[in-house]
């Protein structure tokens, strides 16, 4: 399990290659999920959630990789998926890397989330 706790609000699961993750939260706790990506390439991820009422999507963005003040075209960064969580019990979010809503999948990374009073 990759997770750490940032502000008691906050957990933060960052991409270390591996394909999954588990974590466990409070209600109102934020989920901050930050994966590795080149959207210059055409792929970005795209998530889907097993039950859309335990956890809501906040936002979502996109951090360059810290090169000076400019942004290098080409190079990636982190996109930061935060979510909150709003009801108690146990979801899935799937993500996925790829180039539009239907291409094939180049890569994909799975949190269980277990949301606890």
């Amino acid at each position: 399990m990759n997770s750490a706790q940032a502000p008691a609000s906050t957990v933060t699961v960052t991409d270390d290659g591996t394909t999954a993750v588990s974590v466990e939260l409070s209600l109102e706790q934020e989920l901050h999920v930050k994966l590795r990506a080149n959207p210059t390439t055409g792929y970005t991820w795209h998530c889907d959630a097993d039950n859309a009422g335990g956890i809501r999507l906040v936002s979502r963005k996109f951090q360059p990789n810290a090169a000076g003040s400019t942004r290098e075209f080409g190079s990636g960064g982190i996109e930061l998926f935060a979510f909150k969580a709003q009801a108690v019990g146990s979801q899935r979010l799937q993500f996925e890397y790829r180039r539009g809503p239907s291409g094939q999948s180049a890569r994909s990374y799975e949190v269980s989330v277990t949301v606890g009073p």
